[in-house]
């Protein structure tokens, strides 16, 4: 799954109020509202989709999160480019500066964590206003991620295609994820995981197999991050990748309120 990086926006509320009785009268305690917000801002040399290339050249990743104390949440995730591009990429012909290519929307809910897994249910809508070879430009996916929170942070992510030119694929990315070494405000991690795609008979247009494998790794400094991605190839007929794109680099920055 790519791979949920970007401008991410979490709001949390809570506001609890008890009623206490203490030597025969009542105090209201009242906690104060949970609030805490993130944005972030990426700029990529390339952008790289599930193994494919979204926009050959550097490209700008905004997104905005809003989730509610009890778990559900919404968000919206695009990509654009810094320059215009045509002829070079092999999904979109054309692409103007600052035009979005890709506009992901997300209804997610995430249960509560226990010690040994982490659950995540995400409807995801994908958008490309600017693809002209798609005869409806929006799909849709519906997504469960599963993951530990105990070392190397195994994951898998389970993603079943509801509409258009995905409708009943299965796209599964598995993978790790931990820090190797963390000193405040310095960190180094490092992600790395391999895809397997399933299309339905009726509507396939790959073939089943492993897509691509991706290995990453990102220093932190307080709220800047830098990101260097390498692609393994698949196979050929199951995902197509640019020689020139396998490798993408990333900058983002991220500031709490």
């Amino acid at each position: 799954m790519n791979r949920l990086t970007s401008v991410t926006f979490w709001i949390l509320l809570g506001n609890l109020t008890s009623a206490q009785v203490a030597a025969g009268e009542i105090t209201l305690t009242q906690t104060a509202p949970v609030i805490k917000a993130k944005t972030s801002l990426e700029l990529s040399s390339s952008s790289i989709q599930r193994g494919k290339t979204l926009i050959d050249g550097p490209t700008v990743h905004p997104s905005i999160w809003a989730f509610t104390s009890f778990g559900l949440g919404v968000g919206v995730w695009g990509a654009a480019p810094l320059e215009n591009r045509d002829g070079r990429n092999p999904v979109f012909y054309a692409q103007k500066q600052g035009e979005f290519v890709k506009v992901d929307s997300y209804l997610a809910y995430k249960f509560p964590q226990t010690e040994f897994v982490t659950v995540d249910m995400i409807l995801a809508q994908y958008y490309y206003p600017q693809d002209s070879l798609l005869k409806n430009p929006t799909m849709r996916d519906f997504i469960t991620k599963i993951a530990g929170p105990f070392l190397l942070k195994p994951f898998v992510s389970i993603a079943y295609g509801l509409s258009s030119a995905i409708k009943r694929d299965y796209y599964i990315e598995a993978g790790v994820q931990e820090i190797l070494l963390q000193r405040e405000p310095h960190s180094l991690s490092f992600n790395a995981l391999t895809t397997y795609r399933r299309p339905d008979e009726e509507t396939a247009t790959k073939q089943a197999g492993v897509g691509h494998s991706l290995l990453a790794l990102a220093y932190n400094y307080g709220g800047i991050r830098l990101t260097g991605s390498y692609i393994f190839k698949g196979r050929d007929e199951v995902i197509e990748v640019n020689e020139d794109t396998q490798y993408s680099s990333s900058l983002s920055y991220t500031t709490w309120f």
